[in-house]
């Protein structure tokens, strides 16, 4: 079977896209304002579910197609952790020394400072020395990363699921769909302390593991997606009371938006099918806005509106995005490793439940 992520489809323009409101959403929490709501979450945190529903899908797509464990993380591995370690440096190395209120000698000898590395092994790690104190978001260098960790957990769960039996595969999904469900119907009434593990909040991750499912789930039970349903499903959730029912309402939103990204980023569409002939941006933008955004806000002290500082960002990240991806991103990427020639498909099971031809687009 074809590769989903190199067929013509609009799938790295939804990135795009993700990247883009993620840049927004985090533009106006710096600022100081309240971020945009909607599909019951805020405009960043939804650029983020965007991410792992696509990310769902394709990682499982990727098992499918080339069951290696080898090859499976070293594709993870080759396309997570380059451009991540060239950031983690750049910010620590040359921006921090740039814009700490400490002494250059306080800055390097603080602990902090090495703590911050390990970010590079998904240790989510927001602080550098005197960095980012009196903004609206005091001392965050980089708020984007506690999502990583929660990705790489996904890979691994794929890679595990996928080494269990055929037919118990799907159900396995699907059961690990159920219990974040579960999770997340619980949490508002947790009364206890934050949960936290491996620097990340238990729920928070749990929230957007939950789309990264939701994609794995529709991959694996070939459930077809078309736009128009996906449109229509649109309208009926925005014309459903949101007060009828807590748990109805958030069941809509991860079905309806799931579903949406993915019906929209398998159409091919003139012009959005070609986005990523030039590159894949979404990453690097995604990683080098929050930290752009924190010293731009800085350096004005405070002054930049939050329009401004959404578009002065977004087009530096930009610049940065093409630079990491060209010179860092795309030059890992050709050391991933030959596809074995013999694949047994991981969906066997799911075919034969679903039995249904994978993911026909209306258009």
């Amino acid at each position: 079977m074809e590769a989903i992520h190199n067929r013509e489809n609009n799938l790295n323009f939804v990135r795009f896209v993700a990247a883009t409101i993620v840049v927004f959403g985090h533009g106006q929490a710096i600022s100081g304002l309240l971020q945009t709501q909607i599909f019951g979450g805020s405009v960043a945190v939804i650029g983020v579910m965007t991410f792992f529903t696509i990310s769902g899908y394709l990682i499982t797509d990727s098992w499918e197609r080339n069951p290696s464990l080898w090859v499976f993380f070293a594709n993870r591995c080759l396309r997570i952790f380059p451009a991540l370690v060239v950031v983690t440096i750049l910010t620590a190395v040359i921006l921090g020394p740039m814009v700490t209120s400490v002494s250059t000698r306080d800055y390097f000898s603080n602990p902090n400072f090495l703590y911050f590395f390990r970010n590079i092994w998904l240790y989510s790690t927001y602080f550098l020395p005197g960095l980012f104190e009196h903004n609206p978001i005091p001392f965050a260098v980089n708020g984007s990363l506690w999502s990583l960790a929660p990705e790489f957990l996904c890979y691994m769960i794929v890679a595990a699921i996928g080494l269990a039996s055929a037919r118990l595969r799907p159900y396995a999904f699907v059961t690990l769909l159920l219990l974040l469900v579960g999770l997340n119907f619980y949490y508002p009434s947790y009364k206890g302390t934050q949960i936290v593990y491996y620097a990340t909040d238990v729920f928070q991750a749990s929230a957007v593991m939950i789309f990264f499912m939701i994609g794995a789930v529709i991959r694996l039970f070939r459930i077809p997606l078309n736009f128009f349903v996906a449109v229509a499903l649109l309208v009926v959730y925005f014309f459903v009371p949101k007060t009828i029912s807590y748990h109805l309402t958030l069941s809509l939103n991860w079905i309806v938006l799931s579903y949406f990204v993915l019906s929209l980023g398998m159409l091919s569409t003139p012009i959005l099918n070609n986005w990523g002939k030039p590159g894949d941006f979404s990453y690097g933008i995604y990683l080098y806005a929050f930290p752009i955004q924190q010293t731009i806000y800085w350096f004005t002290d405070g002054k930049i509106s939050a329009h401004w500082l959404i578009v002065v960002s977004f087009l530096l990240s930009l610049l940065c995005a093409i630079g990491s991806w060209h010179l860092v991103e795309s030059q890992f990427l050709k050391l991933k490793p030959k596809r074995r020639l013999s694949v047994q498909p991981m969906d066997d099971a799911a075919t034969s439940i679903a039995n249904q031809n994978v993911n026909r687009v209306a258009g």
